[in-house]
Order: structure tokens, then C-alpha cells, then sequence
């Protein structure tokens, strides 16, 4: 739930909680708590300690990112990026349903959004608001030629400023006014069945993401603010706000190139008051959510290009949410910010998103409430925290039977729970692990009963101390293990969690410095923009260079020095051939420059290069076709290596 200014509606949304029994039910979220084996969990998709932190906002201006990048990536050097709507003002462009007006590049400020040198800040957004304040129909055939179109710009927009991706945002905030643009309204289509116009949504789907995709020359990030996290009843009825939404993710993820991911960013973690919402949110979408409203022949993109993350709403828990006031007491707020900050770094795939209201974040006049004074600290030491595989100490238990809507005088508040405690004695944290394992758990605290989790599954329960579990049939990869202990009237805290890898040095997706380090020799592993692969891999490398080294300065261009420098590549002018590409019409490699790919490299110097690397063959299929004729990795020095 966002606060927008200008808007005339807002949808607003009640959680009630069923009341906690020896199996706590959520209204909302969990119909029942299944167990997970051990082989059905991907590593690829879970990051255990490469979390990315994004600050959402509704006002902030792209000249002032463009302008103010270096101070702002030093103000919060706690997150990891920004989004931001393509004009800084949310109502203008959620009218791209509205299909009457085609986008321009001045329209999508491609100019300005170009010239924003991003450095620390990696993940960045572009914000899409698909939603409309008049109703519209599937059917439309001249309004929806005009909307592919206008996604053309927005992804002219993303490859020009080297976003990571879009992130939509489908929230009705036009339903007052009687708009309904993702319900099954029959006034609309009195010709058409339900299940016809879901399936005209779904083609629709695929349109708008080949159109996304279109102009974008690295894997794209797709977060969805409001995915599966509605209540059941809005995708299962014909009346169900979400009934056409979902076939149109559902065309979306069928066309989407293999190596892009979609993440439903799970808006609903806002509200979470208990601990175990997160896992059990987590766990509802993977083994129920995913196959019951996905479509059946997508299920295995949904296993492996589909992420969950969280997103969180520090207005809420420091009482400046207008709709919900509170009157928490100052510690209180605190606690509720670091459980949400900690649980959805822990539980999430990679991405979390914070939403706040006139917060004032950066500086640049739009933001009239300061920052709470342990908001960053609070952060920083969550991040610290789970960088050294530390447990937050502390549970949030809610035990009420309806969760009010208004919190200022609640009948019963959630509560902290300090005990019962539980350790993981076995897997050892950064130990390597075969395969089939058995997780051991200490307990101290009068304990009932331990859940244990893998990559935020839940793979066991255990009701008799002491308490353990087997898991059997992890692939290769690296993981995160954390388990859960309750007493007899629900009270919970969590473990410390362990990182593990399965099946040796193979490190999955996440590896971190110091584990390439350990890995040497010819399976070093290289970053490569998406994904990593092994240096027996490169068919050539320049190594490390020093930028100010008088023989890379002799250099006249970067063409002279690729000529001079690597081998088993032709370099006519400013045209490259790699020995041994295949591709029939073009011999251009691809070129990727600091993790993105790029058309062109005539503006870098060699005083800027510090590594240039080169794949070829089976290993650059990473990139698709766009790398059927090899790929070409720079990266450059930074400013302060360049000045020195």
C-alpha cells in the first residue's frame, strides 16, 4: 500500500488472522504448513548472503539522481539501490494503460537517465504503474498497440540508464472511481467468457514483455509489487480483483528470455507482525501459490526464474502511517523496524524493497519527515548482523484471533518472545556438506517443538529432543539452514542461521571473494555480468592493468590495445572478430562493460581499463544468442584508481 499524492482512491486491505491453535493458521496467507524435500529446493535462485536492499519512492526526480548520484550513494551507503517512477510523479504514469498518447524519449527522460553514473548503487528501477482510472478491455486492439509501443520507450529507457529492470505495480488505486482494471467485469465482455478474456490477458502479456525486453541488451530483473500475495478469493472468483492479472504475469514470464527473473516483491510483508509470516508466506507461494494460480505449463520457469522478496513499510512501524496510527512507544517502533528489516534480508531470495512517505531520504525538497534517528543504525547493524551469521535475538509473536485494523488501542499487541532458544549444532557454519545431511539442533527454554528451514523451505519438524532432522537430496550448491523453536503456547524465536555448501567446492550462485580465493587455480571463478564462470573457461585475459602504465597509455584507442593485448581475436579498426565464432551474418562479439552489456566501446581509453577478459564457445551461452560469437568482458577503473 502506497500513499499517493494527487490520487482520488486507495485500496485498502484487512489481514485477519484465524486464531493460533497447535497449528496456527493465517486467513490470508497459509492454508496449511507443508514440508519440502530436500531435492526440490533450486540453490541457483536463493542468494544466503548477497542481499539487495532498494529505496522505492513516489517523488524523487531523475535530473536530481542525474545531478546529486555520488552525494546520494554517500548519504545511504546501506542500500544497495533506488527506484523511481519514469517521471517522478506516479499519476502521470500510470496513464500507459490508458493507451490514448504515445511516449516519447523526452517522455521517458532517456537523455537525462544516460548520463546518471551510477558507482556503488547497482540495483536500480524504473517504476510502472499498471493500473488506470478508467476501466479497459482486452479487446482493444488501437489502445493496446499504443501501450506495446510506449513499453518499447520504457525499455528504451532501462538499456539507456543501465537499470537492472522494471518494477511494476498493478495496486487499484483508481477502485473508488469504479475502475477495476485486473476484475472480469461482463459489461465489458458481453461476448466472452471468463476463461476467453483470461487468455486474450495472457497474450497481451506476452506482447508487453517482448516490448520490455525489446531494446534491453543484459537479463532484465522483474520485481511485481502485488503478485500472489492477494487474498485467494481476488484470483480464484470472476468478481476477484486479480482474476485477469494473474494470465497476464503468467504471458509475461512465457516469453521472457531464459535468463531474465521475475520476483514477486510480496507487498504484503508490510503488515507481517509475526516472525513466522515471512516463512510462511515463503513456503505458501512456493508449494501452493505458484502451481495453483501459475499456468501448468509454466511451472518450471517458475522454479527457476521466479524469486520472492519482501517488501516493508517503515511509515507503518513508526506510527506515520495516517490510516493506521499507533501509539507505540519509541523502543517499540525500533523493535518492529529491525524484525521486519532482519526477516525479510533473511527470508527473502535477493531483493527487498522499503516504501516510505515523505521521508526525507535525499534531500532534494520533496521529503518533510526526517529520517527516525535509529532508522539507519538500525540497518546497518541488521546487515552486520547477517553478514556474520548472527541471530536477530529476538522473535515478534502475534497472538491475536483478528488482526483490528485500527492499532492504536489493540486488543491484544503482538508480543517480543526471547525464549524458548534454539542453536544449530551440525551442519557447522561455512562447512561443506554431502548431499543427505542431518540438521541437530541445542534448545534451552522450555522447548515444544523445532522447525527447520533450508533457503527459507520449511524441510522438518521435530516434536522429541533432541531435536534434529534429515534432509536428503540437496543439489550442489550453497545454502542457508535456520531453524525455529516453540513452546507450548506458540511462543517462538529463531536461530542464528548457516550458511553450507552441498556436494564440495561447488558454490552454486553465490560466491563470495574470499571463497574464489580458496577455489584457485584454473576453477577460479569470474563474474561475468549474469552469472560466473571458471577461468579454464577464458580463452584469453589481460590480467590486471594499471591504467596509468606508460605502456597502455601508448595506446591510441581501445581497439589498439585489444589488438595489442589479446589474443586470438582480428581487430579491423573499430570491428572485432573472435577466432572460432560461428554466427553466420554477424561477427560482432558482445560486449559487456562492467557487468552490462554494451553496443559499442569507442568511447572508453585505455587509461581506463583494468581487466579485459574474453569467452568463447559453449561457456558464453550464458548470453544467449547474443553471445553466439563470443563475449568481451571490460572492466574499468574507478574514478579514484583513475586519479591516482
Amino acid at each position: 500500500m502506497k500513499n499517493i499524492l494527487l490520487k482520488t482512491g486507495l485500496l485498502f486491505l484487512v489481514l485477519p488472522l484465524l486464531s493460533y491453535s497447535t497449528q496456527p493458521l493465517y486467513a490470508q496467507f497459509v492454508k496449511e504448513k507443508r514440508i519440502v524435500q530436500g531435492n526440490a529446493i533450486n540453490p541457483d535462485l536463493h542468494h544466503p548472503t548477497n542481499k539487495k536492499l532498494i529505496q522505492a519512492t513516489n517523488s524523487l526526480q531523475w535530473s536530481f539522481v542525474k545531478d546529486n548520484i555520488s552525494t546520494m550513494e554517500a548519504r545511504h551507503p546501506e542500500i544497495d539501490g533506488i527506484a523511481l517512477s519514469m517521471n517522478g510523479n506516479f499519476m502521470r504514469d500510470y496513464l500507459i494503460l490508458h493507451g490514448d498518447k504515445l511516449w516519447t524519449d523526452e517522455d521517458a527522460q532517456i537523455s537525462t537517465v544516460s548520463q546518471v553514473n551510477w558507482e556503488k548503487f547497482t540495483e536500480n528501477f524504473v517504476i510502472l504503474g499498471l493500473t488506470d482510472s478508467v476501466d479497459f478491455e482486452f479487446y482493444n486492439d488501437s489502445k493496446w498497440s499504443i501501450i506495446i509501443e510506449n513499453a518499447k520507450i520504457l525499455s528504451k529507457m532501462i538499456n539507456a540508464g543501465r537499470l537492472k529492470g522494471v518494477l511494476l505495480d498493478n495496486e487499484n488505486y483508481f477502485e473508488r472511481m469504479g475502475s477495476f482494471p485486473w476484475r472480469f467485469n461482463p459489461d465489458n465482455y458481453p461476448s466472452h467468457t471468463l476463461e476467453e478474456v483470461k487468455a486474450k490477458s495472457r497474450e497481451r502479456g506476452k506482447a508487453f514483455m517482448s516490448a520490455i525486453q525489446s531494446n534491453v541488451t543484459y537479463p532484465l530483473v522483474v520485481l511485481n509489487m502485488f503478485w500472489f500475495g492477494d487474498y485467494w478469493g481476488n484470483y480464484e472468483k470472476e468478481t476477484g480483483r486479480n482474476a485477469l492479472w494473474m494470465p497476464f504475469m503468467d504471458g509475461m514470464l512465457e516469453v521472457a528470455s531464459e535468463n531474465n527473473i521475475f520476483v514477486d516483491a510480496n507487498e504484503i510483508a508490510y503488515y507481517f507482525t509475526d516472525t513466522e509470516m515471512f516463512t510462511d508466506i515463503y513456503n505458501e507461494f512456493r508449494q501452493v501459490r505458484f502451481s495453483k494460480y501459475g499456468a501448468e505449463n509454466l511451472q518450471e520457469k517458475y522454479k527457476t526464474q521466479v524469486q520472492i522478496g519482501h517488501g516493508i513499510y517503515p511509515s507503518l512501524y513508526y506510527g506515520r502511517f495516517k490510516r493506521w496510527p499507533h501509539t507505540y512507544s519509541d523502543k517499540e517502533n525500533s523493535t518492529w523496524w529491525k524484525h521486519q528489516i532482519y526477516n525479510a534480508l533473511l527470508t527473502s531470495d535477493k531483493y527487498v524493497w522499503i516504501w516510505s512517505e515523505r521521508w526525507n531520504w535525499w534531500e532534494d525538497g520533496t521529503g518533510t519527515l526526517e529520517l527516525p534517528p535509529d532508522f539507519v543504525p538500525i540497518i546497518k547493524e541488521v546487515k552486520d548482523k547477517l553478514k556474520k551469521q548472527e541471530s536477530l535475538g529476538f522473535d515478534m509473536v502475534d497472538h491475536r484471533p483478528v488482526w483490528k485494523e485500527n492499532l492504536t488501542s489493540p486488543t491484544i499487541k503482538w508480543g517480543v518472545a526471547e525464549l524458548p532458544k534454539v542453536i544449530i549444532t551440525s551442519p557447522l557454519n561455512k562447512e561443506n556438506t554431502k548431499s543427505n545431511l542431518t540438521i541437530k539442533t541445542k534448545t534451552s527454554g522450555n522447548a515444544g517443538k523445532v522447525e527447520f528451514f533450508i533457503n527459507s523451505m520449511r524441510v522438518g519438524v521435530d516434536s522429541v529432543a533432541p531435536y534434529s532432522v534429515k534432509v536428503f537430496g540437496l543439489a550442489n550448491g550453497t545454502y542457508t539452514i535456520f531453524a525455529r523453536v516453540f513452546n507450548n503456547i506458540n511462543e517462538h524465536t529463531s536461530s542464528a542461521p548457516v550458511i553450507i555448501t552441498a556436494g564440495g567446492k561447488s558454490y552454486g550462485s553465490e560466491i563470495s571473494q574470499k571463497q574464489e580465493q580458496e577455489i584457485g587455480g584454473n576453477n577460479e571463478i569470474f563474474n561475468v555480468g549474469y552469472g560466473r564462470v571458471k577461468k579454464k573457461d577464458m580463452t584469453a585475459s589481460v590480467g590486471q592493468i594499471n591504467g596509468q602504465s606508460k605502456k597502455y597509455a601508448s595506446y591510441q584507442n581501445i581497439y589498439d590495445m585489444i589488438r595489442g593485448e589479446v589474443s586470438g581475436i582480428q581487430v579491423n579498426g573499430n570491428k572485432i572478430t573472435i577466432q572460432g565464432s560461428k554466427s553466420g551474418i554477424s561477427t560482432e562479439p558482445l560486449f559487456v562493460v562492467n557487468g552490462m552489456a554494451v553496443n559499442s566501446i569507442d568511447d572508453i581509453s585505455p587509461q581506463m581499463v583494468k581487466t579485459i577478459d574474453l569467452l568463447k564457445g559453449p561457456s558464453a551461452s550464458i548470453y544467449g544468442s547474443r553471445g553466439a560469437n563470443g563475449v568481451i568482458f571490460i572492466n574499468l577503473l574507478g574514478t579514484s584508481e583513475q586519479n591516482k
